[in-house]
């Protein structure tokens, strides 16, 4: 510990030395050297000092963490609690007995301390609170409410310094990948401009002030006031159940947010806000449908992996590993119902068995999964058990059953659980489940509805009264497919049910897109956004289940030659052959992949990104074997490649196989002639894309 007296103090406060703990220093450096060695002479060392100085918070901090480290956190937390009574207005111990009852009693118990915490926090303390609102983050994601653990991310990462800020950016893009799996939630929610009396408008500045450092209670607390004098006010009742939203506080938001659909002007955006507040009914309610998971160890994983592989009720998944030997592996096969396909073909599943090798915890740790639902999970593991016999012994741990997800009742009939086979063209299976989903809308709309007052969505939508409702349940379509990887167009939907059409959303150039909530994009006027707008958006499309917004963002893109240009034409031409392969427009693909080798051919190294353009049109291509294009690229590929990177035949060969192309394999066999030109050596292929691999 520096000596320094005007170095910043021991003890974190921000303050020199000479006005912080000069006088405690060498007792402090004392029991630090213990603390290590000694912890129990440094504990009683550590009372002593602060019976001595009791109004010293260094020393109850200490002291508190002290007592952590050797396993007594109920103490902990009274003194701290003890000398909060007499300082309440002390930032470092409030923080501490926030994070102190969250871990013990979770965010519930501490949010009003949190709330305290945060607003008594000074500069030299916002690592400290930026740590402690990711925790929250992470405690709220685990517990199902990832509005609440996104808010309390973003302000984490408003408070963290530079270099725990970078950690957190790190952590935010990993959990905005999964926005499918969270939509909307997983990404901002928008407040509304408030307009209130005179008397209210200071009121509204500080509500505003305090969630801006997420102190959503307090925020809440101040318009719930507010609404007593102006309860017809939209604005402030949207706000308040976002900020009770992000409070974990999901039945009182919805509430809310139904209140303000009832009063908003503007109809998509009352729609969009009735459709949170029906969202979070749903996901409130007990009328769902929970998948279930539950694991029994095995002591022999390959064993397992064995007898799956080898039965015919248990199909294998492409992404499975086989059973390693010391290194965690997992290994995903889907369990298929003893019953006759169904009338296209598809196998109905019961769910998905997984083997999960040399799991965290240690070497020789093997578990086997099942993840079914409710209905059926004992069903799937009766199969599992049967086919796997002796490989699980009687006596195996057995873990409890948890529920991983769910889908609201009414939209159960779009989980596609169904199996059609390893030997369908992908193309073929795109359309098959296009088939599904379309008859599972009809059957929707024809469905009676406890939202609807028991009347169907195509009855209620020719009320004008209920049109509201009818388009928020669309809405709330959407977000449900989402999270189901199955493609729905809620505009679409209106237009089948005589709904209005969506108003076209348009973003001010100014105006940060990163704060544009999700459930808005598929309605946004792309023609009228920013270049730089354009891009974000184009960079986020990729993780939507909408080929249509795909399709109308790289269109625009690709009129557009500054945008194009700063991100990226080869990545902009390869979404285009994405979109065209989707909607099965191979003429569109084939010019797709031109352009983009177009954009690479005087690049130093466009031998690797040419020969990964014809490897991912290939694999594209093969979406159907029947594809004439495929017999003239393998030529070329075979001319211009193999004799290159030998590796190269070996992986189309395989890809070949894999298709269930094995009579495109002559294509390979011809001879080939090699001029001395071409006798060159090539870069290296260790890093190149290979089919199979998106």
């Amino acid at each position: 510990m520096a000596n320094d007296p005007y170095s910043a103090c021991i003890c974190g406060s921000g303050k020199k030395l000479k006005f912080c703990c000069q006088d405690i220093l060498a007792d402090m450096q004392r029991i630090e050297h213990l603390r290590d060695n000694q912890p129990d002479i440094a504990e009683q060392h550590l009372r002593e000092l602060y019976k001595t100085h009791p109004d010293r918070d260094v020393l109850v901090i200490e002291l508190s963490e002290l007592l952590l480290e050797m396993d007594n956190d109920q103490e902990a937390r009274e003194i701290c609690v003890e000398f909060l009574r007499r300082h309440p207005n002390e930032p470092r111990v409030t923080i501490l007995v926030a994070d102190l009852i969250r871990q013990q009693d979770g965010f519930v118990a501490a949010r009003r301390v949190v709330h305290r915490a945060v607003q008594l926090a000074q500069p030299a303390h916002f690592q400290h609170i930026a740590m402690l609102l990711a925790s929250i983050a992470d405690e709220m994601l685990r517990e199902d409410n990832p509005a609440a653990a996104y808010a309390h991310l973003r302000r984490a990462i408003q408070f963290a310094p530079t270099e725990l800020q970078s950690s957190l950016e790190m952590l935010l893009t990993t959990w905005t990948t999964r926005i499918s799996e969270y939509f909307p939630w997983m990404g901002p929610l928008e407040l509304l401009d408030v307009q209130v009396a005179e008397q209210h408008k200071e009121s509204i500045q500080k509500a505003g002030r305090l969630s801006d450092m997420g102190c959503w209670e307090p925020s809440a607390i101040i318009y719930q006031r507010i609404l007593k004098d102006d309860p017809n006010n939209a604005a402030l009742w949207h706000n308040c159940g976002l900020f009770l939203l992000w409070n974990h506080q999901k039945a009182k938001a919805a509430e809310c947010l139904h209140r303000a659909a009832s009063l908003l002007e503007g109809f998509d955006s009352a729609v969009e806000t009735e459709s949170l507040a029906t969202l979070l009914e749903m996901e409130l309610s007990d009328e769902r449908v929970n998948e279930l998971t539950s694991s029994r160890r095995v002591p022999r994983p390959r064993d397992v992996y064995d007898r799956l592989s080898a039965s015919d009720r248990f199909e294998g998944q492409s992404d499975h590993e086989t059973p390693h030997s010391t290194e965690t592996s997992r290994s995903h096969f889907r369990i298929l119902a003893d019953c006759p396909a169904e009338a296209d073909g598809g196998q109905p599943e019961l769910g998905m068995a997984t083997i999960t090798a040399n799991a965290e915890g240690g070497p020789e740790l093997h578990f086997v999964s099942v993840n079914a639902q409710e209905d059926q999970i004992d069903e799937a593991w009766a199969i599992v058990l049967k086919v796997l016999g002796d490989a699980i012994p009687e006596d195996a741990e057995v873990s409890p059953t948890s529920v991983v997800s769910f889908v609201p009742t009414m939209f159960n009939e779009f989980r596609m659980g169904v199996h059609f086979g390893s030997d369908i063209s992908p193309r073929k299976l795109r359309n098959l489940l296009l088939q599904r989903t379309t008859t599972a809308i009809e059957h929707w709309l024809d469905m009676p509805l406890k939202q609807l007052d028991g009347e169907t969505l195509k009855h209620a939508a020719t009320k004008p009264e209920m049109q509201l409702r009818v388009s928020a349940l669309v809405n709330t379509l959407y977000m449900v497919t989402q999270r189901l990887s199955v493609d729905v167009e809620p505009a679409a939907v209106r237009e089948q049910l005589g709904l209005p059409a969506p108003a076209v959303k348009t973003v001010a150039s100014q105006q940060p897109f990163e704060a544009v909530p999700l459930l808005q994009y598929f309605r946004l006027a792309v023609s009228e956004l920013s270049d730089d707008h354009l891009q974000q958006l184009a960079f986020r499309v990729g993780l939507f289940r909408s080929v249509h917004l795909m399709e109308k963002v790289v269109d625009e893109l690709l009129r557009r030659p500054d945008a194009l240009e700063q991100f990226s034409p080869q990545r902009a031409h390869l979404m285009k052959a994405l979109v065209a392969r989707m909607q099965d427009r191979v003429d569109d693909m084939a010019e797709a992949f031109a352009a983009a080798r177009t954009t690479v051919e005087n690049e130093a190294d466009s031998f690797n990104s040419l020969l990964e353009l014809d490897l991912k049109e290939l694999s594209y291509r093969l979406d159907d074997p029947q594809d004439p294009g495929i017999p003239h690229l393998l030529r070329s590929m075979k001319e211009q490649y193999f004799h290159k990177v030998p590796e190269i035949e070996s992986a189309v060969r395989e890809e070949l196989v894999r298709q269930g192309c094995e009579d495109l394999i002559p294509e390979l066999d011809a001879p080939v002639i090699v001029t001395a030109a071409e006798e060159t050596a090539a870069p290296s292929s260790g890093k190149l894309w290979l089919p199979g691999q998106d």
